[in-house]
């Protein structure tokens, strides 16, 4: 019975060991990142609204057919 109830602790701290992160994910802060996601979109969207555009826009001449 004693070898059961070792068998048993061992499978348990093995099933605890595989279930713990490890490594660079041990670290992770969903919190963080999401903070970090949300800067990063923001300085892209003014970078976007602050740089010319990448061409003029067609006047309404230059778009008419010529006959």
């Amino acid at each position: 019975m004693d070898d059961i109830n070792e068998q048993s602790e061992k499978m348990r701290q093995v099933q605890e060991a595989l279930g713990q992160p490890v490594g660079y994910s041990a670290d992770l802060d969903e919190d963080e990142l999401d903070a970090e996601l949300a800067e990063l979109e923001a300085e892209d969207l003014l970078e976007e609204e602050l740089a010319p555009p990448a061409t003029a826009p067609a006047t309404a001449a230059a778009a008419a057919p010529r006959k």
